[in-house]
């Protein structure tokens, strides 16, 4: 990319993120022009521009993010690597973090390992981590969470083992299993996952879920899936629970005693075609 196209490109990016393009800040900006490539001259620029206190702190971070979107689009985070070697002024906070996303949302593992080698939070960049679910890059998904980001990180009334249950993505639902992912914490929780695999009619993933379901639920949670199939009139997944040994008369009781009351004779109808 040409130091012309880069120089629109930034311009336009400080348009979208409100930067004033006064005379104090103009040379900052104008040096983003020739920071890709030289990220030595970048550094002191940025460095420079905060001691003579030609930009605000905010105005630093929107323009980290201007420069971390050019790094990306050129897929060159040589500049980033020079910005977070052995750096853990608080100016830097926003810009490490902002990085990780972008790396993660790309699946530049070999970034995002630098990053959070040299300080940048993995525990509380759910950003970075939703990122990296969202925009499949399982291999930086499990870095994350080898380092210790929440294996319950919620959004948008879902969890990683909610997605990639909806992803029928059994490596990754393994995963968080072995991570010691336990579906039964939580009521809400559990009813999204519940939901989530009743939808899918996977057996593989149904069965897969209560073998890993822990003691003593595995019942409870068995009764539950069996109550939502049932208030589905999902005729897959209802013959598929039917058949599970654990599916006694006393469990089926319990099931007959929780479903919609017009679900009842649906249910008993399926109990006796099985």
């Amino acid at each position: 990319m040409s130091n012309e196209k880069i120089k629109k490109a930034l311009i336009e990016l400080a348009d979208e993120y409100k930067i004033p393009y006064n005379s104090e800040a103009q040379g900052i900006y104008q040096g983003f022009t020739y920071a890709v490539g030289d990220a030595d001259s970048y550094e002191t620029l940025i460095k420079q521009a905060l001691e003579e206190k030609a930009i605000s702190r905010v105005q630093f971070g929107k323009a980290m993010d201007v420069a971390l979107d050019i790094a990306v689009t050129l897929e060159d985070f040589s500049i980033l690597l020079v910005l977070m070697d052995g750096n853990s002024a608080e100016d830097y906070y926003h810009a490490k973090k902002i990085a990780l996303r972008k790396a993660a949302e790309i699946g530049c593992l070999w970034i995002v390992e630098h990053l959070v080698m040299h300080g940048a939070d993995v525990s509380g960049n759910h950003a970075a981590l939703i990122g990296a679910v969202e925009y499949g890059k399982k291999d930086v998904v499990k870095f994350f969470v080898s380092y210790g980001a929440d294996i319950y990180t919620r959004w948008r009334d879902t969890d990683m083992m909610v997605y990639y249950i909806q992803c029928q993505d059994m490596d990754m639902i393994q995963f968080l299993f072995d991570q010691g992912y336990d579906i039964c914490k939580g009521k809400k929780r559990q009813s999204n996952i519940i939901n989530a695999a009743i939808k899918t009619k996977d057996r593989e993933i149904v069965e897969h879920l209560l073998a890993n379901t822990k003691q003593p639920n595995n019942r409870m949670f068995l009764k539950n899936m069996m109550v939502c199939a049932t208030n589905q009139r999902n005729n897959e997944m209802v013959k598929i629970l039917l058949e599970r040994p654990e599916s006694d008369d006393t469990l089926l009781e319990k099931v007959l005693k929780s479903v919609h009351i017009d679900g009842r004779q649906y249910l008993q109808n399926c109990m006796l075609s099985a």
